[in-house]
């Protein structure tokens, strides 16, 4: 048990040092950029830039730390308790560790609810100055999921990609994502 809790603590130690160093680089960045020369001079994976096949958003505590350790938590506490009988000790630690799995889990999907909800008005504003006028009275037509995908797209393209998604030809994210050929990055992503 000493073991477990020396490694939990070294795992938290890691996880807050990435946190602060990965928000420390992305604080340095502009949000917004399609400059090749800032895109080639920052030091990270962000050199590359995002595309449709690297803009996927990793959190390092979260994906690789916190939520391995919670399902480990939750298999190691329903082996043991498998193996040593079903007592109400051995059931409430399942159910606590299930608990805690779940509650982390849906708070990561309301973090992203949020962010998907800041980033619909975001865009919303966005389109109200790049859209012709007869198109922004449309605006409000395209659903949450269709405007979270335009936000990679340039403003040079936003006018073409919503008169295909307000048609009907753009209908899902991953399509949209797929027709931007001018790809502007969102690094600050939770």
């Amino acid at each position: 048990m000493e073991e477990w809790l020396r490694l939990a603590s070294h795992a938290i130690i890691i996880a807050d040092a990435i946190v602060i160093r990965d928000a420390g680089r992305r604080a340095a960045y502009p949000v917004r950029t399609t400059d090749p020369r800032i895109l080639l001079n920052r030091r990270s994976r962000l050199m590359e830039g995002q595309s449709y096949e690297k803009h996927t958003r990793w959190f390092p505590p979260y994906h690789f730390v916190a939520v391995p350790i919670l399902v480990a938590n939750v298999i190691i506490v329903g082996l043991r308790a498998n193996k040593n009988g079903w007592d109400f000790q051995s059931t409430w630690e399942l159910i606590f560790a299930v608990g805690v799995l779940v509650g982390v889990a849906i708070a990561r999907v309301m973090t992203l609810r949020v962010q998907d909800r800041v980033i619909r008005l975001e865009m919303r504003l966005r389109l109200m100055d790049v859209l012709p006028a007869q198109m922004q009275s449309r605006v409000h037509d395209l659903r949450p999921g269709q405007l979270v995908a335009l936000r990679f797209a340039s403003d040079a393209e936003l006018p073409v990609l919503v008169e295909r998604c307000l048609s009907g030809q753009l209908d899902k994210p991953a399509d949209i994502k797929k027709e931007i050929k001018t790809w502007v990055g969102d690094y600050l992503r939770a």
